[in-house]
């Protein structure tokens, strides 16, 4: 009878330790996804290309869908997915693109030369120079997009190099 009970003990403590944990991984999704919606978007200071103040809030007013790029002005990768958008441009208008870099602003000039981000209709430059908002969407390389629908709800995180059609298909609401 003790065997049996104990059995029972044992079958209670593994099943309450699974509930737990499923709570826990559960609550932790959850907050992942809330850190990227509208209302969280973090209200940080950063710069334009041309200086003036400005924040990721401000930045995403207004209806559309979004993507977030993080880049460097010296990463070839980043060099060839700003042509692609770029070259690209006229696929992909129902969308802002936010372009943000923590390059120095003597360096984007260059950078601009050849990489021209400012004929993408709706889109803006900025420069996290503190890095804050590469720590708040934990950034560890790039390029990363961060893509919202027009909602501002997280729609998808691509860290490395992809290609205009997989951008295409998620800004139009699709799935790769």
């Amino acid at each position: 009878m003790k065997k049996q009970n104990s059995k029972y003990v044992h079958l209670t403590i593994v099943a309450i330790f699974l509930a737990l944990a499923g709570l826990i991984i559960w609550q932790c999704l959850r907050r992942k996804n809330d850190a990227y919606s509208f209302s969280q978007f973090p209200k940080i200071e950063v710069h334009t290309f041309c200086g003036e103040s400005t924040s990721l809030y401000d930045i995403a007013q207004g209806s559309g869908r979004m993507a977030l790029m993080f880049f460097s002005h010296s990463c070839e990768y980043c060099q060839h997915e700003a042509d692609l958008i770029i070259n690209n441009r006229e696929q992909l208008t129902n969308f802002r693109f936010v372009f943000i870099t923590h390059s120095e602003p003597d360096s984007l000039v260059e950078f601009m030369a050849f990489h021209p981000l400012n004929l993408v209709s709706n889109s803006s430059l900025i420069i996290d120079d503190s890095l804050a908002l590469h720590n708040y969407y934990k950034v560890n390389s790039i390029p990363t997009f961060i893509l919202f629908d027009e909602n501002k709800q997280f729609v998808r995180r691509i860290s490395g190099a992809t290609t205009t059609k997989v951008i295409q298909k998620l800004c139009n609401g699709r799935e790769e």
